[in-house]
């Protein structure tokens, strides 16, 4: 049987359904190729893009190209159809990937002749951190700690916490995660993946509506802060990262708060639900804060705006660049430096392509702002 063959009989038995058990290596990544001639496979090795991308192209055949590159924890699918009928998929389950692959596949207009003919999750990488009270931190006034807070559901349910998994949708990114041990601007760093108590929106009791979960979120960030300053900690070495909402609280905090951190390093920051979907009040209320933090004096901050995102897009993002002290970064769509991307845009943070391109900008900020 020739190497093509193999590889396309091994794509028929992942296509079948594979789980895979256990924790996946650290820096280990998910690769999808493809060949016209209808070789498939889907590989997993590490540390990088390129070695994933290797290990896909040897399992698939020369004429092979790399459709995707995904992080562990997540599945790619890929499903085929009559005549040129393709579809992939990148999602945080099996089943989840396998049906927006054909979904992707049919969009020709043959959905019911698609079949996924491959299929592989890579399971998550466990988390270092326990969810729970800040983190215990010996010789408090040599370490660098960076609290890290996730974003929320767009809707009034009860937001995830998943700071067991690195890299999970609402745990903390592994361009962060790999910042835990590190010595920056000689300090020690810690990570510390911060679950906010407020999972939902609080209701006033005078008007039936819900508060908005980004203000009680701000609080509670502020106050895990103060707990590392109480603990010994100099402010001046406690950094706030955040995800979408997480993101946007700790620009909050960095705004009313800025004697208890030494700066934030936001990703695609975000609280004001769907762009598409927004109703006119929530758009009114999204100005307001827009025009909050232009008009503050300073903010020491990182912002990463991602183009086409479905929240808060790189051009909504850009007027923070005109606060003294915001460094912008408008992250492109599909490829990063002719990394491919596979995650969409407002989960980019969680691509490989963010993590190998921005790890170093981050820890410069961090340097920068400890130093």
């Amino acid at each position: 049987m020739g190497r093509r063959r193999r590889a396309i009989r091994a794509a028929a038995l992942l296509g079948a359904g594979l789980a895979i058990a256990g924790s996946a290596r650290a820096g280990e990544l998910l690769a999808l190729a493809h060949a016209r001639s209808g070789a498939v496979a889907i590989a997993a090795a590490g540390p990088d893009i390129a070695a994933a991308s290797a290990a896909a192209r040897a399992a698939c055949g020369p004429d092979c190209d790399v459709l995707a590159v995904a992080p562990a924890g997540t599945c790619l699918a890929l499903a085929r159809g009559p005549g040129a009928n393709l579809g992939w998929a990148l999602r945080d389950g099996a089943d989840a990937a396998r049906a927006a692959a054909l979904g992707a596949c049919g969009r020709g207009g043959a959905a019911a002749a698609c079949t996924v003919v491959a299929a592989r999750c890579l399971p998550a990488v466990a988390s270092r951190r326990i969810v729970g009270p800040p983190r215990r931190i010996d010789d408090p006034e040599r370490a660098i700690v960076v609290i890290h807070s996730h974003g929320s559901l767009p809707t009034r349910e009860a937001d995830p916490c998943e700071m067991d998994r690195v890299n999970a949708p609402f745990g903390v990114p592994s361009v962060i995660d790999a910042l835990e041990g590190e010595t920056i601007a000689g300090r020690r760093v810690v990570v510390d993946g911060f679950c906010t108590p407020t999972r939902i929106g609080p209701m006033d009791p005078n008007t039936g509506l819900r508060t908005p979960k980004v203000i009680p979120r701000m609080r509670e960030i502020a106050a895990r802060a103060a707990a590392y300053v109480a603990a010994g900690v100099p402010a001046q070495q406690i950094l706030l990262s955040g995800h979408s909402a997480g993101g946007w609280a700790s620009l909050l905090v960095e705004r009313e708060r800025p004697d208890l951190i030494a700066g934030v390093i936001a990703f695609a920051p975000a609280a004001f639900g769907v762009a598409a979907t927004r109703p006119p009040p929530v758009e009114a209320a999204r100005r307001r804060r827009y025009a909050d933090l232009t008009a503050t004096a300073a903010l020491r901050a990182l912002v990463f705006g991602f183009a086409g995102d479905a929240f808060e897009t790189a051009d909504d993002l850009a007027v923070l660049a005109r606060v003294p002290g915001v460094a912008f970064v408008a992250v492109p769509a599909d490829a990063i430096d002719g990394r491919p991307c596979a995650f969409a845009p407002h989960q980019r943070v969680r691509d490989p392509c963010f993590a190998e391109t921005q790890a170093e900008r981050i820890r410069r900020f961090i340097a920068a702002q400890v130093g």
